[in-house]
């Protein structure tokens, strides 16, 4: 008998090889809702099984170690353990799920065809239901085995272990809840990184933490705010000059409204910061409040997850969602909640704000009037114009004169608490207080800056005299501190200067390195090491700058104290005072930038720079003006190495890979050789661009192997002076891309009609389709499309064919016709077009006008075009397939009026009119089951009895398959005593059997039928209904059927046969009834086969290979029939 200890660590081994395969079944979304049940049933038991071994072990470890003293509890539980006992059974279990798991996850991709599902994001289960199911039966028995060991002992000890199982149990069910939580986490974390990268809470946080307790409270316990969170006003709307603690404000409004807030009321917040350009974007604000709103109700996590989800490429990133569809997510969302606040600060340093600012507005006069909007602003013009009807505050010296004498106080108070700030006269701290509260004018950076300085004071000379100098403008403020910086040692003022240079140019707040390259460029002669030292430490860069810069505790990063130190550095004022050297030019700066962000590029060395210059280079470069220099560095970075053999070096090319593989820009594709030619038509400057055509970057290849610089210059709206030099250089004028675009029709799809003009003297061909099947079509067809008649009519002006094929419709009559463009149809007539032109792909005008999706407007088109001399065209067959004539056409759309369909029968369509590859329009009628139309047709002279063409030979077959008694009733009582031919009355039958139609079945029988024996009748093949239902199984139809046969009726042998669709395409044939052929899949084979009266490139043949009843090829039929009433 084995130890107890060697037990143990048998049972040990076993626990942590059950624990591997429990976290590697929940990879594979085993806990998730809608996992496979045998998945779950195998957690389950694996889940229980780990309890009861952990329950062993526990016991087996409270035994005694010697031999002499082992109980009989130990003795009936080391019966588990003998050779090919339960325990080497459970070993042997889990070690092949463990080996098998392993494999599935080391296999490579290729190999196993491992995929990742696109909507949920699990891996695929490595075994089949069956193995799944067959691995549970054989842990149950296992689990039998321990369950039964452990229920032998004591019943004190069995007592324990029932509570320690019990303990285990609930252990393992609050780690599945656990692990279920950390599921729905982390994929909230990757829906809230998509939506907004931004961590909202942690800024939040970092705001907060800067209010002074006793402050904001005028606010956040005031009239105004509680009117606005409980009342009907939708709108509040606070202002005030910078530094006048708008933000702090904000984040105490977001702090109290968020401990307020629950239930059914939605939160949404979001920070706009002038340093950080990701916090300026309209799409990081929308997303940022969708973020919010996810990661308060669950039902708008699981909505925009969806989207998320389909948004999401295999192995890619998710496809980001564009300002539109933000905008139209975040009404939708509202309806998850009975109230949604939505708060913004600082919205006046957004970008593109006159379109944010209208949305805004359509925030507040939404119908569902959910929406509260809060936003914080400075009053500049345009937001003052959206917002000067609503209720608003105003951020004076009146409002923060009692926070500010707080902020002020506590400052003070807390540097001498902590004793590095000492007043040796105790009034003096009254009259600091005082004097800074009393010229702070309400602005609390004034007073943040001057305590900056004050704290600098160490003598109580130097408190007076900084007392006594105290000016009160914030511009005033600054330039004593410009007018300290003169007094300071040269190096250190040239540092001064260079760092507001480089923090007025950098587009985001820039890391030690990146600062220091940055001062290096502007100023050579300063000492590196030097510059890393006087920057380093975040209390010596306060001292430096006095207090108009600071470096960002958490981040690292370095930016000016306040958006004002900026705004003041670049103001023209500066530059009329004798402290004009500090003034910073800030187009002069972002050429500096630009022009060193390329030579960083160039350099094949990847240095600290490299990641900002690869990120920002192209926003430098866009706000600079025109300037030779910095020409000339685009030129060489975009075109170096393209023309060569790729072996060579591409600067372009290395950038290109490297944003592709830091991600740093949306949907980036691999790289490509003419995206660089598409790069500078982007930027916009034409002395770069007609630069590099010059040098023949244009006539590079795209990855299909098309030269289409010109249409990219005219998608990218380039100058008429760039397209004129791409004319010049001989390029193909009627180039299209893969999409069928030339440059014509996107200069129709522009309206821009000098370019078009300019495009058709160089011999422009309107005309031109790049593919005959091609949606786009020619730039004729584009006007039609953007359904503007002043463009076509230019068109036109200028030897415009009205009667060529535009697109795959056919003409542009035909066009307008699909597009319900009455205007421009009555206009292309009265210019002469051809009622009767054919040239598309999907019949005439009228097979046109009756295909669409609104009835009126289908009847309004069809009189029109009636009037207008389409009667001729009545009974023309469509050139599509299985079209027929206009007459079918209007009886199968399902949005069809039965007037659409007299008028036609009014002007002489044929109701009995077939082709070969469509059924008649009666049939189509008894598939839709509309009687009124059925009534219509028959009152015309429509034909019940043979079809030519289609899967019925009479109506009543048709009506028998549609299964509508009274359709059946209605036909059967047109045709009378035509029903008499025994093949079409057993076809007829059968139909009903295969259909389970149990009522007409009855009904033929009883009542049409009347004395026939037409249970007995056969088809052409041999086959009547009875052997029909015998085949199908259909025991009620075999108990109606034997009403009218006698006993002696069996089933007769028939002889083989070819059966299906004869000269029926059955590549028409909808591609989810295919399921319809797995009954008669293992009878069949297939061959194929040309059919040249359907003109089609391939058909599908079925033949038997043993004999078959007629119901089998009626699966074809069926399919085709169920087809045609479905379109």
């Amino acid at each position: 008998m084995a130890d107890p200890l060697s037990v143990a660590a048998s049972i040990a081994s076993l626990l942590a090889i059950a624990g591997k395969i429990i976290h590697q079944t929940y990879k594979y979304g085993a806990d998730a809702k809608g996992a496979p049940k045998e998945m779950s049933s195998f957690l389950k038991e694996l889940t229980i099984m780990t309890s009861l071994l952990t329950a062993l072990k526990s016991l087996v470890d409270s035994q005694p170690q010697s031999q002499s003293t082992i109980s009989s509890e130990f003795t009936t539980i080391s019966t588990v353990c003998v050779k090919h006992g339960a325990l080497d059974f459970c070993k042997e279990i889990l070690r092949d799920i463990h080996n098998a798991l392993d494999s599935h996850e080391d296999t490579p991709p290729s190999a196993k065809r491992q995929k990742i599902h696109v909507l949920t994001g699990r891996l695929r289960w490595p075994f089949k239901k069956e193995e799944t199911e067959a691995l549970v039966r054989r842990l149950e028995r296992v689990k039998s085995a321990f369950t039964l060991a452990l229920s032998i002992g004591e019943l004190n000890s069995l007592g324990d272990l029932r509570k320690d199982v019990q303990s285990l149990a609930t252990c393992y069910a609050k780690q599945a809840d656990m692990a279920e939580k950390q599921r729905r986490d982390e994929r909230l974390s990757r829906l809230s990184n998509w939506l907004c990268p931004v961590d909202l809470q942690a800024h939040q946080g970092n705001v907060h933490v800067l209010q002074h307790p006793e402050t904001s409270t005028w606010l956040t316990k005031g009239a105004k705010l509680r009117t606005w969170l409980n009342g009907d006003q939708n709108m509040l709307w606070i202002y005030g000059k910078p530094g006048c603690g708008k933000t702090v404000l904000f984040s105490a409004i977001v702090d109290i409204l968020s401990k307020e807030t629950y239930g059914s009321t939605g939160l949404a917040y979001f920070y706009c910061d002038y340093r950080d350009p990701r916090l300026r974007s309209g799409s990081m604000i929308l997303g940022g409040l969708l973020k919010c709103l996810a990661a308060q109700n669950e039902v708008v996590a699981d909505r925009i997850g969806n989207l998320f989800d389909i948004r999401t490429r295999q192995n890619q990133q998710a496809e980001q969602l564009s300002i539109s569809d933000l905008k139209s997510q975040l009404l939708a969302t509202s309806a998850a909640f009975g109230k949604v606040l939505v708060l913004v600060d600082a919205l006046d340093e957004a970008h593109d704000r006159e379109s944010f600012l209208a949305f805004l507005g359509d925030l507040t006069s939404h119908p569902s009037h959910r929406f509260k909007l809060l936003v914080t602003s400075r009053q500049e013009s345009d937001i003052l114009a959206a917002f000067s009807h609503f209720p608003s505050i105003c951020l004076n010296e009146e409002m923060n004169g009692k926070d500010i004498h707080a902020y002020i106080s506590a400052r003070i108070d807390q540097r001498i608490q902590k004793g590095i700030f000492q007043i040796q006269d105790p009034w003096l701290k009254e009259e600091m207080v005082s004097q800074l509260s009393k010229h702070a004018g309400g602005l609390f950076q004034w007073a943040k800056y001057q305590l900056d300085n004050l704290f600098l004071s160490r003598t109580h000379e130097e408190q007076l005299a900084f007392l006594e100098a105290l000016e009160a403008p914030l511009e005033v403020v600054y330039e004593r501190a410009l007018r300290h910086f003169r007094a300071i040692p040269d190096a250190d003022n040239d540092l001064v200067k260079s760092v507001f240079r480089a923090l007025v140019g950098f587009l985001r707040p820039p890391k030690l390195e990146e600062l220091v390259c940055i001062v290096q460029e502007n100023c050579p002669q300063l000492d590196s090491v030097r510059v890393r030292e006087k920057l380093s430490a975040s209390e010596d860069v306060r001292k430096l700058f006095r207090g108009l810069v600071e470096q960002n505790l958490e981040t690292g990063a370095y930016q000016f104290s306040h958006y004002s130190v900026r705004e003041f550095l670049l103001s023209s004022h500066l530059a009329t005072t004798a402290l004009r050297e500090y003034r910073v030019c800030e187009n002069l700066t972002h050429e500096r930038f630009a022009i060193y962000c390329l030579a960083q590029l160039d350099n094949a060395s990847q240095d600290s720079f490299y990641d900002y210059a690869a990120s920002l280079w192209i926003e430098h470069v866009r706000r600079c003006n025109a300037n030779s220099r910095l020409d000339d560095a685009l030129v060489r970075f975009l075109s170096y190495g393209q023309l060569q053999d790729w072996g060579d070096y591409a600067p372009f090319g290395e950038w290109w890979q490297y944003i592709v593989k830091h991600e740093l820009r949306k949907y980036t594709m691999r790289y490509k050789p003419a995206q660089a030619f598409v790069e500078a038509l982007q930027l916009g400057r034409d002395s770069v661009t007609t630069r590099l055509i010059k040098l023949g970057l244009h006539r590079i290849q795209d990855d299909q192997g098309y030269i289409v610089a010109l249409v990219d210059a005219v998608k990218y709206k380039a100058s008429h002076e760039v397209i004129r030099t791409l004319l010049e250089s001989d390029v193909d004028i009627d180039q299209a891309t893969g999409f069928g675009q030339t440059a014509l029709t996107m200069a129709v799809a522009n309206e821009d009609k000098d370019l078009i003009d300019l495009l058709l003297s160089y011999k422009a061909d309107m005309h031109f389709i790049a593919d005959r099947d091609d949606i786009e079509g020619s730039a004729l067809g584009r006007a039609v499309n953007s359904g503007g008649w002043d463009m076509l009519s230019f068109l036109l002006e200028r030897n415009g064919d009205v009667d060529c094929r535009v697109n795959h419709l056919g003409t542009l009559l035909q066009v307008a016709v699909n597009e319900d463009n009455v205007d421009i149809l009555e206009r292309l007539l009265d210019y002469g077009a051809d009622i009767c032109a054919n040239k598309g792909d999907y019949g005439t005008v009228l097979h046109l006008a009756v295909q669409s999706d609104v009835p009126l407007d289908s009847e309004h088109l069809v009189r029109l075009l009636l009037n207008r001399g389409a009667g001729k065209l009545i009974n023309t067959l469509s050139n599509a397939r299985s079209e027929g004539t206009a007459l079918l056409q209007a009886i199968r759309n399902k949005s069809g009026r039965n007037s659409v369909v007299t008028l036609l029968l009014q002007h002489g369509a044929d109701p009995n009119l077939e082709s070969a590859s469509s059924t008649n329009p009666l049939h189509a009628a008894i598939l839709k089951k509309d009687k009124n139309m059925i009534k219509v047709l028959l009152e015309y002279g429509a034909n019940t009895q043979y079809s030519r063409y289609g899967p019925f030979r009479t109506a009543i077959e048709c009506a028998a398959f549609a299964g509508d008694e009274e359709v059946f009733r209605l036909i059967s009582g047109e045709m009378g005593t035509a029903l008499i031919n025994p093949q079409d009355i057993s076809l007829t039958l059968q139909r009903a059997v295969l259909k389970e139609n149990y009522s007409l079945l009855a009904y033929m029988l009883q009542q049409v039928l009347e004395d026939r024996r037409g249970a007995e009748d056969e088809d052409q093949y041999g086959w009547d209904a009875y052997t029909c239902a015998k085949h199908v199984e259909g025991e009620k139809s075999l108990k109606i059927l034997n009403q009218s046969l006698p006993e002696k009726s069996k089933h007769k042998p028939c002889k083989s046969m070819r059966i299906g669709p004869g000269n029926w395409d059955v590549t028409d044939i909808s591609p989810s009834r295919v399921t319809l052929l797995q009954r008669a899949r293992p009878m069949l084979r297939y061959r194929a086969a040309r059919d040249d009266d359907l003109k089609t490139p391939d058909g599908v043949s079925v033949y038997a290979d043993r004999p078959l009843p007629p119901c089998q090829s009626f699966y074809f039929e069926i399919t085709i029939a169920e087809y045609w009433s479905s379109s």
